[in-house]
């Protein structure tokens, strides 16, 4: 099938920003040579465990002033669901915040636990299938040309992939999403809405060739997340809708050598959710529940999830994302319907949620997306919910548990035919942000660099595709949407 001319003239049209990159980055911090943690027990005492990686900390011994003049949120939750039992939104009422500081010296005697997927080897938790160091047990550790591929040291392999189709059928490419791994590896998640055989597919490059790793079943089209943790160990959420009046949220990772598949929730839409990852790698889910609540699912074990409301019955809106910062403190950016449609930042606290309204003159933001950088901040995109003015909107904070020192970029549309949600990356230490996002038959790519936007030029796409993108280094730009005539297409711009 020939490709639109579109699909191979981006690269080279990416190239003046790109070198703009370059310079206006040299800079900026970087965890390019710094190695992968999860805590910041894996680093130097001079370094901190920063976006999965060990980076140089300047104040070691500065104290975490997170719940400083904070606020609590709606309050009307006194009690907390911690069984396997995903029908919260009807039989389940659960407490306001169900999260804890993520160190405490008073625990320090406790004995170890460790997350499911997890190994005690010398008084750490550790991943047999994924860590470099306890690779298959707790005495063998691959050399720094291998990686730890399911229990077993393999040859590293780095070359990038070309871009181009990756999934041919016409029924594929739908609900994408895409991720690097700490090697800059593309993994991608879709689903091939093939009549009567509809799936989702979890496609990852080994750096030689794309590999179908992972595949399951679904009645058809609903969005798809993917994250990686510290170890490159993925984690996946996605939709099936198997009942006109519930459906599933579902959750699956690797597990004992498999796959392992758990129910999340069973919203009334599986639709509107995102997932992040905490510091030591647990899975977090904030989704609209049946009630219109946006709820944070956190996973405490082997099909065994927390839930908390952060927005009361009938309030919530139709989009929600979930950041985790390094201190395990849980944020999520979502639509509430009141004022006309708000766009919420909620932070949690020890006494709840703190909730800010975020660019109220439009109305709040629709196909939300958001990211942490390396130092704290929170940066968001989200469509506005104004007709007569449609836009990307581009908001970002300094830390992310500030609540009041916000800057609004407005990226003006020319009209407001944008569908699905918008996806956002960094790139080099965030100083330079890349929005992605979908309208009428388009994918756009739009970069924040030097306070304004810089258009990154269309491409041809089916009218239902998700633009979704990552960023890595050498300085490249990947994104996953779905080609016009059908099937999945990878597209990558490396600038070495």
């Amino acid at each position: 099938m020939p490709l639109p001319s579109q699909l191979h003239a981006l690269p080279r049209k990416l190239s003046a920003l790109l070198a703009l990159v370059v310079v206006a980055s040299a800079a900026a911090c970087s965890p390019e040579n710094s190695r992968a943690c999860e805590v910041d027990a894996n680093c130097f005492v001079d370094e901190r465990c920063i976006a999965g990686f060990c980076q140089f900390d300047p104040t070691p011994d500065a104290e975490d002033d997170a719940d400083e003049n904070t606020t609590a949120g709606d309050t009307d939750l006194d009690e907390t669901n911690t069984s396997g039992d995903a029908n919260l939104d009807a039989d389940v009422t659960v407490e306001e915040d169900v999260e804890e500081d993520a160190e405490d010296d008073a625990d320090a005697t406790l004995p170890l636990t460790c997350l499911d997927h997890q190994t005690i080897c010398d008084s750490s938790c550790v991943d047999l299938q994924y860590d470099p160091a306890y690779c298959g047990n707790c005495t063998t550790s691959c050399t720094s040309t291998q990686e730890c591929s399911e229990g077993a040291c393999i040859e590293r392999l780095e070359a990038l992939p070309e871009p181009g189709l990756v999934a041919t059928s016409t029924n594929s490419g739908f609900a994408t999403d895409v991720t690097l791994d700490s090697f800059g590896r593309p993994h991608i998640t879709h689903i091939d809405n093939t009549t009567g055989n509809a799936s989702l597919h979890y496609l990852r490059w080994d750096g030689e060739q794309w590999h179908s790793a992972f595949s399951h079943p679904v009645q058809g089209i609903r969005p798809t997340r993917i994250a990686l943790d510290a170890n490159n160990r993925p984690h996946i959420l996605f939709g099936n809708p198997n009942a006109p009046q519930s459906e599933l949220l579902l959750y699956a990772a690797p597990f004992e050598g498999g796959w392992q598949v758990e129910t999340v929730a069973t919203p009334r839409f599986a639709r509107n959710f995102d997932l992040a990852l905490a510091p030591d790698g647990s899975p977090r889910v904030v989704y609209l529940s049946a009630n219109d609540e946006i709820t944070l699912a956190t996973r405490t074990g082997s099909h065994q999830w927390q839930y908390s409301r952060v927005e009361n019955q009938n309030t919530a809106g139709a989009s929600a994302a979930i950041a985790v910062d390094q201190n395990a403190r849980t944020h999520i950016a979502y639509q509430r319907f009141t004022n006309g449609g708000e766009l919420i930042y909620a932070t949690s606290t020890d006494n709840g949620w703190r909730k800010t309204p975020l660019a109220t003159s439009h109305n709040g933001g629709l196909g939300i997306s958001m990211v942490f950088d390396p130092l704290g901040g929170a940066h968001i995109a989200a469509r506005a919910n104004t007709p007569s003015n449609p836009a990307i909107l581009y908001l970002t904070n300094t830390r992310g548990d500030d609540h009041d020192d916000w800057s609004t970029e407005v990226h003006p549309l020319s009209s407001n035919a944008s569908e699905a949600s918008t996806s956002i990356a960094l790139m080099l230490g965030g100083s330079t942000t890349l929005i992605g996002y979908q309208q009428e038959s388009s994918a756009h790519l739009i970069a924040f660099l030097n306070s304004s936007f810089t258009i990154l030029d269309h491409i041809d796409t089916a009218p239902t595709s998700r633009t979704a993108v990552a960023t890595g280094d050498p300085i490249a730009i990947h994104a996953a949407l779905r080609a016009p005539d059908g099937g999945l297409y990878y597209l990558i711009n490396n600038q070495q």
